[in-house]
């Protein structure tokens, strides 16, 4: 058996981090002593399982970048920020991962290119059997003008005067749903080469641990109640543009595929997330499970 069919043999485990716990929530700065934590849980997970990195924090880091610099960055959409911000990302997670002699590439992907036999997911498992940890995030400026994936321009009196604004993401355009959709794609992929019996995993990380519910984290939720959860969603998260709805219906975009999906704290043991207890057996953050009687 070769290296690579040893590798792919253990499963796949996306591990998807917001914008909140790569950067500073006031002022946008990267967190690297959290990443270097996070890198040393990555490790261990990488003994048993292969993971794939999906991170936020470009726009923010990239806004910080800038206004270091004095920049102005008030008339700067999404695309803009992360492309200033992308290369500071990815730097932060490589160090942190060199560290455990763990080689970290980047990717910028776009939605379109997480499906199954694109040369992108056919490249990432490759990478993947070779030991290769990616860090994949999203690529905003091709998003925009490939895949139209944002609103008509947002414009202010002084932006019309221009002839330009702020573009603004849809809802279910972030790396919640590229982690969603790429974890999908490269279980389809594992399938293909015979390698489809292989637990391919997510766990969503969020400050707050899981699906809250009346001040509690739920064990497990089900998409047949998707409608009453998202009620209880309380809007977007402190940074970036996602927040607990879109991770909702990312998790239950990836369950309904048969990836095994949590949202958790990544304060938690990053294997134990991974299987759902820890050492004493008790529920570590939220498993997301598909109702197949809805469709």
């Amino acid at each position: 058996m070769s290296n690579v069919e040893s590798t792919l043999e253990r499963g796949i485990a996306g591990l998807k981090f917001g914008s909140d716990l790569v950067a500073d929530a006031q002022t946008g700065e990267i967190k690297h002593e959290e990443i270097a934590t996070y890198a040393e849980q990555i490790a261990v997970v990488n003994k048993q399982f292969s993971p794939v990195i999906f991170t936020s924090g470009a726009a923010v880091s990239g806004k910080a970048y800038l206004e270091s610099e004095g920049i102005d960055t008030s008339e700067f959409g999404a695309q803009e920020l992360a492309g200033a911000g992308t290369d500071e990302i990815s730097k932060a997670w490589k160090k942190a991962l060199i560290a455990h002699r763990i080689v970290g590439i980047q990717v910028l992907a776009n939605h379109d290119q997480m499906k199954q036999g694109s040369v992108l997911m056919r490249t990432l498992l490759h990478g993947i059997g070779l030991g290769i940890v990616y860090i994949i995030n999203e690529n905003d400026q091709e998003n925009v003008f490939e895949l139209e994936l944002y609103e008509e321009y947002e414009t202010t009196q002084s932006s019309q005067q221009e002839g330009n604004g702020k573009r603004v993401k849809k809802p279910g355009v972030d790396n919640d749903f590229l982690a969603a959709r790429g974890m999908v794609a490269l279980k389809e992929e594992l399938a293909a080469e015979d390698f489809a019996d292989q637990q391919i995993s997510l766990a969503l990380f969020t400050a707050v641990g899981g699906f809250m519910l009346d001040g509690a984290v739920q064990p497990e939720i089900h998409s047949r109640d998707r409608d009453y959860l998202v009620r209880q969603c309380d809007g977007k998260s402190n940074l970036g543009t996602g927040g607990m709805e879109y991770k909702l219906d990312a998790a239950f975009l990836a369950a309904q595929s048969g990836v095994v999906t949590r949202i958790a704290s990544p304060q938690h043991d990053f294997l134990n997330v991974l299987k759902g207890v820890d050492e004493e057996g008790a529920s570590i953050g939220t498993r997301v499970l598909h109702d197949a009687t809805i469709g």
